[in-house]
């Protein structure tokens, strides 16, 4: 039979699956090798299930597909946007500074 290595750690954990195998299937009689737990993994080992991939979907009357590009602005207006107004009264405009008298 090939040979494994494995680290420390991983052999502590299989002498751990070992004392639980021969505890729950051998019995206080039996006994259980390094070699028959690793046998015990192997024949009970499941394989995660296997991620099928997501079928794509088509755009249909409920999809749109985005454009690639950012659209560019509307073309600009001439002149102002604003309407401009005219003074109706005859009044001259407000004074914003006090007058300073002169003696």
């Amino acid at each position: 039979m090939p040979t494994i290595e494995v680290t420390e750690d991983q052999l502590d954990r299989l002498e751990a699956v070992r004392d639980d195998v021969a505890a729950a299937l051998a019995g206080p009689y039996g006994h259980v090798r390094t070699r028959d737990a690793v046998a015990y993994l192997l024949d009970t080992y499941t394989p995660p299930p296997r991620r099928t991939p997501r079928p794509r979907r088509r755009p249909g009357p409920r999809a749109t597909r985005l454009p690639n590009r950012v659209p560019a602005p509307p073309p600009r207006t001439t002149g102002t946007t604003r309407p401009r107004t005219r003074r109706t009264t005859t009044e001259p405009p407000p004074r914003t500074t006090t007058p300073v008298r002169t003696v």
